[in-house]
């Protein structure tokens, strides 16, 4: 019976482990300006915080106003060292008005993730 229990054990020690190297795919976590937040200046940026790092050459993010018109933006890369944040440089002018972000990353695991957020700039 103890070897009955000792295996069950050790069968789910490794199927948590399996679980957390498996959950490599990056979440996001935040990001600035904060979805669904209202501004009161024009961001120079989009800085987006995943749960894991990310590969920056095959992530990045689109940007449109409540119009459609897409706002321009830079090339995406991370901050410094820590890899688990994005940052977007925007090179557009960024009027009054709502914004959607329309954000993907590639994680480690390789996984492709995608998601959507808005921003509203009220000065």
């Amino acid at each position: 019976m103890a070897r009955s229990i000792w295996s069950l054990t050790a069968a789910a020690l490794a199927a948590c482990a399996i679980a957390s190297a498996a959950d490599a795919t990056p979440r996001l976590v935040g990001a600035t300006p904060t979805p669904g937040s209202v501004v009161k200046s024009g961001p120079t940026s989009i800085r987006i915080n995943f749960s894991e790092p990310i590969d920056a050459a095959q992530s990045g993010v689109a940007i449109a106003n409540d119009s459609g018109q897409p706002l321009t933006t830079g090339k995406a890369g991370t901050n410094g060292n820590n890899i688990r944040q994005m940052v977007v440089p925007i090179t557009g002018k960024v009027e009054p008005g709502m914004y959607t972000v329309v954000w993907h990353a590639v994680g480690r695991d390789a996984k492709r993730v995608n998601g959507t957020f808005f921003f509203e700039l009220k000065p």
